[in-house]
């Protein structure tokens, strides 16, 4: 079952929106020490080659960690300096699919990750995220508000 819970980052500020969805194609991944962890995103319902897509991960207990984006051409990429070197993001316009790869897995990289597009609101003069927390597991409403009002 795909359960998809869209907020906007704004100023910092996170509120509730409706918006396109974004699909995970795997639920519980397990992977032992050294391995690599590659996870897909599929976008629908807007233009995907539109914006640059990020990912994005949260540890239990932790806040969200941006871990890098692929621009909407994929002309070029950026990764947080706590991932670089064994981070690659890469996306299929075509098929709108984000991919991420994260090399050399150790027990810290236990968390839920996230992949999230980004839209340039000109009004306010200044980027927005609509963030998709996509997961494949099975979880109610309640448990998607309860993560929602923990993230504000």
């Amino acid at each position: 079952m795909k359960n998809a819970l869209c907020l906007l980052l704004l100023s910092f500020s996170l509120q509730r929106i409706k918006c396109q969805s974004m699909e995970s194609t795997e639920s519980t991944v397990q992977k032992k020490p050294g391995e690599t962890l590659t996870l897909s995103c599929r976008g629908s319902g807007f233009s995907f080659g539109c914006c640059s897509m990020h990912w994005i991960r949260q540890q239990a207990g932790k806040p969200l960690v941006w871990m890098g984006r692929v621009y909407s051409d994929s002309s070029g990429y950026d990764y947080s300096e706590s991932f670089k070197g064994r981070t690659e993001v890469n996306r299929d316009n075509s098929k709108s699919m984000v991919y991420l790869k994260l090399s050399g897995l150790t027990a810290e990289d236990s968390a839920v990750y996230y992949c999230a597009k980004q839209a340039q609101l000109t009004i306010f003069q200044e980027p927005f995220f609509s963030i998709f927390l996509c997961t494949s597991s099975q979880r109610t409403q309640n448990e998607l508000e309860k993560m929602e009002k923990k993230m504000v």
